[in-house]
C-alpha cells in the first residue's frame, strides 16, 4: 500500500492574490499538487503544468456524490 504524504506552502502575501499549494507525495515521489484559490481548486498530477479545475460548486457536488460522509476533524 502506498504511503502518502501531504505538505503545503502558503505564499508570503494575501491568500486572495495567490494560490495555496498542497504537494502530495506517494512513496516519496510527487503524486500531484493541489492549488486552492478563491475561485476553486486545480489538481496537477505529477509534475504536469496543466491541471484540472473544479469550481467550488462542482467540488461540492463531487464530494456529496462520491465522498464518504462522516465526522472528520477540521
Amino acid at each position: 500500500m502506498a504511503k502518502h504524504e501531504v505538505s503545503f506552502q502558503v505564499p508570503d502575501r494575501p491568500v486572495g492574490i495567490a494560490d495555496i499549494v498542497f504537494t502530495v507525495r506517494s512513496n516519496g515521489e510527487i503524486f500531484g499538487r493541489l492549488k486552492v484559490s478563491k475561485g476553486g481548486a486545480v489538481w496537477l498530477p505529477g509534475w504536469k503544468s496543466k491541471g484540472y479545475l473544479l469550481r467550488w460548486s462542482k467540488l461540492d457536488e463531487l464530494a456529496r456524490c462520491e465522498g464518504k460522509r462522516g465526522h472528520y476533524p477540521v
